[in-house]
């Protein structure tokens, strides 16, 4: 459910409303107020068919548009593109970042609205 509220909210033809069941409805609220740390615990092993009112929600066609447009590799970029993805949201020099990812990667953090998490490893 959480992959679907950012696409849902882009995209007003992707009527939710329609889809959405009253457990859907009141799921796409709350993780719509969280972040992906929050939602995840909550979230984790539900199916979409639970939330929704049609069996199949990959078959809607406004789904299947949303997707297909955003489908990663359907354009090449017009000039390069640096990808960065990070293991930890703190801000660390390199070595010790480096050492403590795979132990910091696997802590949820508290969202903080402004920004900034602060752990100890």
């Amino acid at each position: 459910m959480g992959a679907a509220v950012g696409p849902a909210r882009a995209y007003p033809e992707i009527d939710t409303d329609a889809l959405l069941n009253a457990r859907g409805k009141q799921a796409f609220a709350e993780i719509g107020a969280q972040c992906i740390a929050q939602f995840t615990v909550g979230q984790a092993f539900r199916r979409m068919r639970d939330y929704t009112t049609v069996p199949q929600l990959l078959g809607v066609p406004a789904v299947q548009r949303v997707i297909a447009e955003n489908t990663m590799g359907r354009f090449k970029p017009g000039s390069p593109l640096y990808v960065y993805q990070a293991c930890s949201t703190s801000w660390r020099s390199r070595r010790r970042w480096t050492s403590s990812c795979a132990h910091t990667a696997r802590r949820a953090f508290p969202c903080s609205t402004a920004g900034s998490r602060s752990a100890t490893t």
